[in-house]
């Protein structure tokens, strides 16, 4: 994470109807990032896992559920795993590049990952999609 502090807690003071953190301002881009990396260095990834990541390096308001946060924090998981596996995907299935130095990735998740988007179904949806 660059020369970010990543084992700082930051406080969440205000979260909107739809569950988004909305305050302070200058945590929002930390929150954004800390997903990143969620999605990043826990490929395997598992919702418990994460969430523990997240309330880590985050704290919500306490009258709080957090399973009032934690649903769009996983929305936002989602929506960047599957923005990440497009850019291995393009970055390095497609011109076969080994990603396993730069991402904690290990080989054998690695050579699955290759399988599956070697796979003619996958490539067939691929070109249908696009």
């Amino acid at each position: 994470m660059g020369g970010t502090n990543f084992q700082m807690t930051h406080a969440i003071t205000d979260v909107s109807p739809i569950r988004q953190p909305l305050a302070p301002e200058e945590a929002l881009p930390k929150y954004r990032n800390t997903i990143g990396f969620c999605v990043r260095d826990i490929l395997d990834i598992t919702i418990k896992k994460i969430w523990d990541t997240m309330k880590t390096r985050f704290q919500f308001p306490r009258n709080m559920p957090d399973d009032l946060v934690k649903a769009y924090t996983m929305k936002q998981c989602a929506v960047s795993f599957r923005n990440w596996r497009s850019e291995m995907n393009v970055k390095y299935v497609k011109i076969a590049m080994d990603p396993t130095t730069k991402y904690k990735i290990s080989k054998g998740q690695w050579a699955v990952f290759l399988e599956q988007r070697n796979d003619s179904n996958f490539l067939a949806q691929s070109e249908a999609n696009f």
